[in-house]
């Protein structure tokens, strides 16, 4: 078990990061529902380390449009299953969902980690297509008691679900085989305007894992890297990469980047896109913009961004601070490892995910249903500890 979870490393931490925000897709209702209890699930694989719990959930919502509202249990083996019901008070026209993650920083405020994506529901809901793993939500979903369609005419929608999820097999069940892409594209401003001077592009397929044991496919979900693309402005910086895949899968990263003028600040932007049934990648994440020099100058930042630095050890020279000055700067072997980035990054973390469900009138949208919700990512074996302890004492009681 131990081998078989270091062998997806950063690329089953990327890729269930696609899986974390595509959750979001989950809308109408009974999306809703497998967003707050499956997304927050998506970093726990076959080889669970870390436990998600919900804190909260925030509800805000314009009465004259929506009524909303949900319950949701969670069981003693922390898992959980909801009821949610909504009532429509006006025709809707058409439905969107804006959606974000947000990682707590060092100062207790939540942060946008992966920004904004804005989701036409209507498309899904009138057509059936879309993604590999809208389709999947689509498929799963009991769409007898919700909406098929737009416009949504009033009237009371609910979805009742009372088993609990597995949160093992959620990349089998809801994504299946599909590949994804990650973009990450290097920015500075000039005179406020954007200038991208850096573009990758990493590729990556989800296949099912070999259930040896019985001789057919299994439950498993194995995220496997495929290629890397880069294009960059030959007048501001030259890179060069080399990356190697281990017997184990074990991803170690090594490049160097030269810059040949000063850029006075850095920013990222990044998205996640899924292949469709057409062969072509579609946002899954929005867009979302990083300050780097924040996190180079004071360090400071989420903890996925500080992740990241932290890979760089002492046999390396890079950036420290803004501005960049022209010059060579080197990184060697980044080793990602998916057990210990999970274990010592992302398992004492805080994220909160954030949807808001609205609707375009005359060209510009209004957002009547806003849902925050509050998740802890802690380590597993210390919540399995605390949970035996509690249900001793009490058993004594």
């Amino acid at each position: 078990m131990e081998v078989a979870f270091k062998r997806q490393q950063l690329k089953i931490i990327i890729f269930t990061l696609v899986l974390v925000e595509l959750s979001i897709q989950a809308v109408e209702y009974k999306f809703i529902e497998f967003l707050m209890i499956n997304s927050i699930k998506c970093f726990c694989q076959n080889n669970i380390k870390i436990k998600t719990t919900i804190e909260k959930i925030k509800i805000s919502q314009n009465k004259s449009i929506v009524a909303f509202q949900h319950l949701l249990n969670e069981f003693e083996n922390g898992s959980y299953a909801s009821n949610i019901n909504v009532t429509f008070l006006v025709k809707v026209q058409n439905l969107f969902l804006q959606h974000s993650v947000n990682v707590r920083n060092s100062k207790g405020k939540y942060e946008p980690f992966l920004g904004k994506g804005v989701t036409d529901i209507c498309k899904f809901l009138s057509q059936g297509k879309g993604n590999k793993f809208i389709r999947g939500v689509f498929d799963k979903a009991n769409v007898e008691h919700l909406p098929t369609s737009c416009p949504v005419e009033p009237g009371f929608y609910f979805a009742n679900n009372n088993h609990e999820f597995d949160e093992t097999k959620m990349l089998s069940q809801y994504v299946g085989e599909v590949k994804s892409m990650l973009s990450l594209d290097f920015g500075t401003k000039i005179n406020g305007k954007m200038n991208y001077f850096l573009k990758l592009k990493a590729y990556l397929e989800a296949k099912k894992v070999l259930d040896e044991k019985n001789n057919k496919t299994g439950d498993g979900i194995k995220p496997t890297f495929e290629k890397l693309e880069l294009t960059q402005n030959s007048s501001i910086l030259d890179v060069n990469y080399f990356l190697n895949v281990t017997e184990d899968d074990y991803l170690i990263l090594s490049f160097n980047v030269t810059f040949f003028v000063k850029l006075q600040n850095l920013f990222l932007q990044s998205s996640i896109n899924f292949q469709n049934s057409k062969g072509k990648y579609e946002p899954f994440v929005g867009k979302g913009v990083t300050d780097l020099c924040k996190s180079l100058n004071f360090r400071k930042g989420n903890k996925l961004v500080r992740m990241l630095f932290e890979r760089i050890n002492d046999d390396s020279k890079f950036i420290t601070s803004c501005p960049v000055k022209p010059g060579f700067y080197y990184v060697n072997n980044m080793l990602f490892d998916g057990q210990n980035l999970i274990t010592k990054h992302i398992g004492q973390t805080k994220i909160m995910f954030a949807l808001d469900f609205g609707s375009k009138t005359n060209g510009k949208m209004k957002y009547f249903l806003n849902l925050r919700i509050y998740n802890d990512f802690s380590d597993r074996l210390k919540w399995d500890e605390e949970r035996r302890k509690h249900e001793t004492l009490k058993k004594k009681n």
